[in-house]
């Protein structure tokens, strides 16, 4: 009865709890995101309707949507090397500590390019669009995803949170935040696997939605 048992473990990670942070991880959601721009010009120069690739791709001989994959994971790998050296510059130039291991950052950085080209790819696959509207679409909503998840104003995620907590867990920019502020805070990587399920499936979702609307198609004229 008179002993005494300490039922607390401490326990020390390199977790940064700077509420500044967050605007770095918004920042790489948003330069992920941005990939967008060039998936919409994979998907554009696809329809013989909006290019005059578009057109030779539409009388070759070869599969349409292994093209497409082709140039989308050429667009891929580009955007994700100039995104990792842009994260390398803050985590080991700027000294930025994001809290997480880099290679933890590599992965989001990859899984954030294919949804950012995803995105592009079907809002390009949409026929009947310049592409100036097509582009101010995907600027506006790059950066209002990121908006809501915090890019310009830090408590934006908590006040959703409280309010409308599912736009949380749908929202692609904040789900790629989470994957950082989770394990930064809690070091836990449960959370972050919930999260690229979710991302998973909204790039799943996009691709199909684009291959379905730049499926070969007949023409009258162009």
């Amino acid at each position: 009865m008179e002993q005494e048992t300490n039922y607390i473990r401490s326990e020390s990670n390199s977790a940064n709890y700077d509420p500044y942070v967050q605007y770095f991880y918004n920042l790489l959601a948003m330069s992920g995101l941005f990939g967008s721009m060039m998936g919409m010009y994979c998907a554009i120069n696809h329809q013989a309707n909006l290019s005059a690739l578009g057109a030779r791709v539409e009388i070759s001989p070869v599969s349409k949507f292994g093209d497409i994959i082709s140039s989308l994971i050429a667009t891929l790998l580009i955007h994700n090397i100039f995104l990792n050296i842009a994260s390398a510059y803050l985590v080991y130039i700027l000294g930025i500590k994001f809290g997480v291991p880099f290679w933890v950052i590599i992965v989001v950085n990859l899984l954030s390019s294919v949804l950012g080209n995803s995105l592009g790819c079907f809002i390009g696959s949409i026929g009947g669009l310049k592409d100036v509207i097509k582009n101010a679409i995907l600027l506006a909503c790059s950066l209002g995803l990121c908006f809501l998840s915090g890019l310009m104003f830090g408590g934006m995620r908590l006040l959703i949170e409280e309010s409308f907590p599912l736009f949380n867990r749908i929202n692609p920019a904040a789900l790629i935040v989470d994957c950082f502020y989770s394990l930064c805070v809690y070091g836990s990587y449960e959370k972050i696997i919930s999260n690229i399920a979710v991302l998973l499936i909204w790039c799943a979702l996009l691709l199909t939605g684009s291959m379905i609307m730049t499926r070969k198609r007949k023409y009258k004229s162009i």
